[in-house]
């Protein structure tokens, strides 16, 4: 018997991995050393049964180790079999990685990451690490990975090391996943193990002092993809949270409950980046058990949301200037795309930005909105930066700067892009000086830099 196993404490090395896998062999081998105990002392008692066998050593079976005895000698095996059935459940469900929605709690040190950086990138990372002004906010924006088990998404676990290897070379304020962060595919099963190699490969590598926030892109769940229209075949929203570390507010960050959307004040720097959730759908079903709402296709911001945003997350001090990541962009500024009640947002946020007051309320829509809200300052809205578009772009849409950042996900059909050479992964550092008014975006791979004044 291999019991009490192992302490495997919080860290998540490659030793913690190595050590998670032999408790887990240990748990495999016990389980069946005891059901074969179990068998083999069954298979006795049905002979003690048949021979109606009352020996002085049938009755000594009956006493228990601990000193118990029994009324008869099933009953003991019963009971121990329940106990130590209970025990294995208990520690298999501790050390059970889809139960720990807490990835944060490690200590992983820089030796034991094994991120091997290519040739071709090294020159591009020294590049970005010396650029870098601490005095300003810097934010690494990685998104659109739709990391997959396949030849569709090559490297894509390498895209969010080399993200996270910077962050430990130079400062960061925070990494954050623009979504889309799985393709969503295939099966739930691998696509919760395509986000959980995603989250993992940000939240255990990332530097301790370094932020990192995942927002929710269409592909992400794996709805309306594949032929995948029931509850049971997606990841819940529910699931999603405990993906994303959202029950926990770890890094200070403000969200509605557990919301998946969020604001972190960077008190130093007086910015509050806010991540809101395009495609906050609820996982309603219809009687027959299909999916309603079609997130693959379709965007939306629901009326808890925009109160959020409008009555929480955008009463700023006067003096604080406010930065928004989303993954879809305001339908308008580089598309015509369906999100539904996306011009209540633009709305808020033209209200925020002119110190104006806003009102709605129409029940009429397929997700009602009531809010009235006022802005009786006027507000410092940095941009909007989204991804979703799989390419860079850059607009001013309705007095609102509004930036596209292209996909890290490298695939057959992306122009320009090559497995294998610098031109494979895409991403940038955004810094925002405050004090002038400045926004550069430092590219790593595919793209080139961009500045733009706010």
């Amino acid at each position: 018997m291999r019991w009490p196993y192992e302490n495997i404490g919080v860290t998540t090395t490659r030793a913690f991995r190595n050590l998670l896998n032999k408790i887990i062999g240990d748990i495999g081998a016990d389980m069946q050393e005891h059901k074969n105990r179990a068998d083999n002392i069954q298979a006795q008692v049905d002979n003690l049964v048949a021979d109606g066998d009352s020996s002085p050593e049938a009755a000594q079976a009956r006493v228990g180790a601990d000193g118990t005895n029994y009324t008869t000698l099933k009953q003991r095996l019963d009971t121990e079999h329940g106990d130590v059935t209970a025990q294995l459940a208990d520690t298999a469900d501790k050390i059970n990685v889809s139960t720990v929605d807490n990835l944060l709690n490690f200590s992983d040190a820089e030796s034991d990451m094994e991120i091997e950086v290519p040739s071709y990138y090294q020159a591009k990372i020294n590049e970005i690490v010396n650029s870098i002004d601490k005095s300003e906010l810097n934010i690494g924006f990685i998104t659109d990975n739709h990391n997959q088990y396949s030849g569709y998404a090559p490297n894509s676990l390498k895209h969010y090391e080399y993200i996270a290897l910077l962050s430990r070379l130079t400062h960061l304020d925070a990494v954050i996943s623009g979504g889309d962060n799985a393709n969503g595919w295939y099966s739930k099963p691998q696509i919760l193990s395509e986000l959980k190699s995603a989250t993992s490969a940000l939240f255990n590598r990332v530097k301790p002092d370094t932020d990192v926030y995942f927002l929710h892109g269409n592909h992400d769940n794996g709805a309306f993809q594949n032929g995948k229209k029931n509850l049971e075949d997606i990841i819940t929203n529910e699931e999603l949270k405990v993906l994303y570390q959202t029950k926990r507010n770890v890094y200070g960050e403000v969200r509605n409950g557990d919301s998946i959307y969020c604001y972190k004040d960077y008190i130093d720097k007086k910015i509050r980046v806010i991540m809101l959730n395009s495609f906050d759908f609820p996982n309603s079903t219809d009687s027959g058990g299909t999916l309603i709402y079609d997130n693959l296709n379709y965007g939306c911001y629901r009326n808890e949301q925009l109160n959020w945003l409008s009555h929480v997350a955008l009463q700023v001090p006067l003096d604080y200037h406010v930065l928004i990541f989303t993954h879809a962009p305001l339908p308008g500024a580089f598309d015509n795309s369906t999100q539904y009640n996306s011009d209540v947002l633009l709305n808020i946020l033209k209200a925020f930005k002119n110190g104006q007051n806003y009102t709605i309320n129409d029940d009429t829509r397929e997700f009602p909105v009531s809010i009235d809200v006022d802005f009786s300052n006027s507000g410092t809205l940095i941009a909007i930066i989204n991804g979703h578009l799989h390419r860079d772009d850059s607009t001013v849409y309705e007095g609102i700067l509004c930036i596209s950042v292209d996909a890290s996900l490298c695939y057959s059909g992306a122009a320009g892009r090559v497995v294998n050479t610098a031109t494979e992964d895409c991403w940038d550092v955004f810094s925002i000086n405050p004090k002038s008014r400045t926004i550069k975006a430092k590219r790593f791979g595919f793209g080139s830099d961009r500045n733009w004044q706010y």
